[in-house]
């Protein structure tokens, strides 16, 4: 009689125990589940202003974890490389414009020391970039000056990248005659 006492018992704590462990994991939800839910469900109006002032950007090269990361607006190369966890001992910090804007859907590569000068704003070929440059970099261009460069900043904020070149007369301030002046001048890549 104490022996089936005992394994009663046991059997008892064992269920206790079994229903305890499955209750907590069942009851914790990790925060990959949580975003899967807040992305499957309809998009309320607060998350989708939300949503409209975060950049993403790509984060590659002498960092210490490479990957995709969401920043708010108007933030700032230095702001990527912090929130990547800072860059390696190995980075040459010295090349690239820490304090450039980024932009969303931007691939950002932190060079090693050695390497050439990064795609940053320009291209090797002196090309602007008008998704990544700079307000001062863009009134480099002839007849874009503090309004218009302004304007082309603001426009891409609001509507994104420009895929091609020819998307920038979409800009109300640039005309087909200042496109023509500038063309060869600018890149999207």
């Amino acid at each position: 009689m104490n022996n089936n006492r005992i394994a009663a018992g046991l059997i008892t704590a064992i269920i206790i125990i079994t229903a305890g462990i499955l209750y907590y994991n069942f009851s914790t939800t990790n925060d990959n589940e949580v975003q899967l839910e807040v992305f499957n469900a309809a998009p309320t109006n607060s998350q989708i202003e939300q949503l409209e002032h975060i950049l993403i950007v790509y984060i590659t090269g002498e960092i210490l974890y490479p990957g995709v990361y969401e920043l708010e607006e108007n933030s700032r190369l230095r702001d990527a490389i912090y929130i990547a966890g800072g860059a390696t001992e190995y980075a040459d910090l010295s090349i690239i414009n820490l304090a450039r804007f980024i932009s969303d859907g931007e691939h950002i590569i932190v060079p090693a020391f050695g390497d050439p000068t990064p795609l940053d704003s320009t291209q090797g070929s002196g090309l602007v970039n008008i998704n990544t440059a700079a307000q001062s970099e863009l009134m480099t261009l002839p007849q874009i000056g503090q309004a218009r460069s302004a304007d082309i900043i603001s426009y891409r904020e609001r509507h994104g990248r420009f895929n091609e070149i020819y998307d920038i007369k979409n800009v109300p301030q640039i005309s087909a005659g200042i496109f023509e002046t500038i063309k060869d001048l600018i890149t999207v890549r």
